[in-house]
C-alpha cells in the first residue's frame, strides 16, 4: 500500500510539478472560470465554476451526469484563477440512487495550464458514507477490507469569464 502511495505521489510531481513555478506564463485577472470535463462534478462528465473570494482563494460548484457535486474550496499559488491550486472539497457521487451513493472529502492538486486552457487533478479522497448496495460490492472487491481513502482524477477544458 505503501509502495503505490509512493508511486502515486511521483506521478503526480512529474504530471502536475510543472505547474508550481511561477512565472511560467502570463495570467490574465479573472474573476472565474467554468471547466467542462471527465470525472469532474463528481460524475463521469461534468463542469465545475470557480469563483475567485479573494486574491487567491476560489469557491468551486460542480455538477455532473450522474449525477453527483462538488463543494469546495481552492486555494491557488498565484492570485489568479489561471494558476494551479490545492483543492479541499466535498463531493457526493449519485445523490439519486442512495443505495448506490457515496459521499466524501478530498485534498487534490489542480494544475491549469492558461497557454491551452486544459486542467487536470490528482487528489486524495476520504469515503465516510457508502449507499448499501455500492458498500457490498465494494466490500467483494477488497474481501470486507476496503481501503481507507480513494484516487481522484480529472481532466479537462476550462474557460474564463
Amino acid at each position: 500500500m505503501q509502495r503505490m502511495i509512493k508511486i502515486l505521489m511521483c506521478a503526480l510531481l512529474l504530471t502536475f510539478g510543472q505547474g508550481i513555478a511561477a512565472g511560467e506564463w502570463e495570467q490574465e485577472n479573472n474573476e472565474s472560470v467554468l471547466a467542462v470535463g471527465m470525472l469532474m462534478g463528481a460524475s463521469f462528465f461534468g463542469a465545475e465554476y470557480e469563483y475567485l473570494t479573494t486574491e487567491q482563494i476560489g469557491l468551486q460548484l460542480g455538477v455532473g451526469l450522474n449525477p453527483g457535486y462538488t463543494i469546495g474550496l481552492n486555494y491557488h499559488f498565484q492570485p489568479s484563477l489561471d494558476s494551479s491550486a490545492l483543492s479541499l472539497a466535498y463531493s457526493h457521487w449519485n445523490f439519486v440512487d442512495e443505495s448506490i451513493s457515496q459521499k466524501g472529502v478530498v485534498l487534490s492538486y489542480l494544475y491549469r495550464n492558461p497557454k491551452n486552457e486544459l486542467t487536470g487533478s490528482l487528489g486524495i479522497g476520504y469515503v465516510f458514507e457508502q449507499g448499501s448496495k455500492l458498500k457490498k460490492v465494494i466490500n467483494l472487491l477488497y474481501d470486507d477490507k476496503p481501503p481507507p481513502f480513494l484516487i481522484t482524477f480529472t481532466f479537462g477544458k476550462y474557460f474564463d469569464f
